[in-house]
């Protein structure tokens, strides 16, 4: 739909607009449920029994390396917990949710690849 863009690879295209990736996007959105889950907006974390919250940081309870390396990151607990514990104190103690988004909007600016998983990364 735009001129001279139709030509160009589909991660080229996305820089060039500011866009996010798929993997990005899913990436932003586990961290957002993290998120409301901590602060109350969701009654969902009651049934988060893989993780424990302590201070700002989640800990795994008992899990099997083995089945982690076999399933990688299909679970949400598992996708999520090293992602939110690299997240610096400020931006986990944001004041609102829209507080929250604006600096992990801030994060992707300074640090790209933060929410690309290892896996894919260059």
């Amino acid at each position: 739909m735009i001129e001279g863009f139709s030509s160009l690879p589909y991660g080229e295209r996305l820089l060039r607009l500011g866009l996010w990736t798929l993997e990005e996007r899913r990436n932003r959105c586990d961290l957002l449920e993290v998120f409301k889950m901590f602060y109350g907006y969701t009654g969902f974390y009651s049934r988060l029994t893989v993780t424990i919250r302590v201070c700002v940081a989640i800990v795994r309870k008992f899990v099997n390396q083995d089945l982690i390396q076999i399933l990688g990151n299909i679970f949400f607990s598992n996708r999520v917990i090293d992602r939110w514990n690299r997240l610096d104190r400020d931006t986990v103690d944001a004041l609102s949710l829209n507080c929250f988004k604006n600096r992990l909007n801030k994060i992707r600016c300074i640090r790209m690849g933060f929410f690309m998983d290892w896996s894919t990364k260059p």
